[in-house]
Order: structure tokens, then C-alpha cells, then sequence
């Protein structure tokens, strides 16, 4: 799911630029992801061997995606977030299912760094 994900978060990253940091959290892995990182392009803070890092914010399994806003306040789950299975998604794997998944997750999280930043600017 991560793998398939991520090029939508690196499209947030650069859309928003400086506005939106993205940490990527490894997890249950011990293999370096820098190299993956580099060879797609993504410019993600790596924070290694963050298992325990998982706990405060309601993480339990991967993908595992929050927003946080300046004042530490989580103002997205993904764990929240309920979509309709399209006919026959039982059936496929993990990277297809993100594929299709990846879309919708983007234009939430999308939709919740606006209101985040529309907040932010307001008087």
C-alpha cells in the first residue's frame, strides 16, 4: 500500500511545497528505503525505525496516514476514512488496491490541508 501511495503524497508535497512536511515512518522493515526514495523522486523526512512512533497517533497497521496541523492537533485519519469497494477489489492485491485507493485518499487529505490552511490564514 505505501509504495503505491506514495507518488500521490509526493504530488501533495509538491503542490503545497514548504506549506506541507511529509514524514514517512518505517515500520516493521528493515530494509533502507533511501534508495527507493531517490530513484522516484520523493523528498519525504524519513524518520527510521519508528515503530513507537506508531502509538500516539492511533496507528495500527499500514498505510497509516495523519495530518497534523502547527498545533500538534491530528486533523485527518486514514483510518477514518470509509469508501465504497468497487466490484471485484476483494479479489486484488495490495498495490492494486492502493492504486485505486490512492485517488480518493489524496483528494481527502487534499480537501483537509485547505481547510488546515485556510485556518492558519485567517485573521
Amino acid at each position: 500500500f505505501c509504495k503505491a501511495f506514495m507518488p500521490h503524497l509526493q504530488s501533495i508535497r509538491d503542490e503545497y511545497g514548504d506549506a506541507v512536511t511529509i514524514y514517512a515512518l518505517q515500520i516493521r522493515d528493515d530494509e533502507d528505503p533511501r534508495p527507493y526514495f531517490a530513484e522516484n523522486g520523493f523528498d519525504f523526512e524519513l524518520i527510521p525505525n519508528a515503530d513507537a512512533a506508531m502509538a500516539p497517533y492511533g496507528m495500527r497497521s499500514t498505510p497509516g496516514l495523519v495530518l497534523v496541523d502547527g498545533a500538534g492537533q491530528i486533523r485527518f485519519n486514514l483510518y477514518d476514512v470509509v469508501l465504497q469497494d468497487p466490484p471485484g477489489y476483494a479479489d486484488l492485491g495490495n498495490r492494486a488496491k492502493a492504486a485505486r485507493r490512492g485517488p480518493a485518499w489524496a483528494a481527502r487529505l487534499r480537501q483537509e490541508i485547505d481547510t488546515v490552511l485556510e485556518g492558519a490564514a485567517a485573521p
